[in-house]
């Protein structure tokens, strides 16, 4: 997977919810932020043929649970996913991957 290096960059809350479709050259990335915490960066589509970006991120430096953020989301996307990353939210991201959500895609 192509590495996307964020330099120091970080958002104002901790999350890492700041990227934009153009930071990303391909359709997923991964990186590790200022803080030593490994993400993989999402550039979706949704069925409008908008993109923006979901990355998914270790929370905490000290802890193994994971979120998601992502600040041109559009709104509503998943709903039902809690922002700690749960078995629903892998598979909501699941059907994302293989290309079987009815709503939102990987950008080509």
């Amino acid at each position: 997977m192509p590495i996307l290096d964020l330099g120091n960059r970080k958002g104002a809350t901790g999350y890492i919810d700041f990227l934009s479709p153009k930071e990303l050259n391909y359709p997923l990335m991964k990186g590790v932020d200022c803080h030593q915490r490994p993400f993989i960066a999402c550039k979706l589509l949704n069925t409008r043929g908008e993109s923006f970006v979901v990355t998914l991120f270790q929370r905490y430096t000290d802890s193994d649970a994971w979120t998601w953020g992502g600040n041109s989301a559009p709104s509503g996307f998943a709903p039902n996913a809690a922002r700690l990353v749960s078995n629903e939210t892998f598979d909501y991201f699941r059907q994302i991957l293989n290309r079987s959500h009815p709503e939102y895609r990987l950008a080509d």
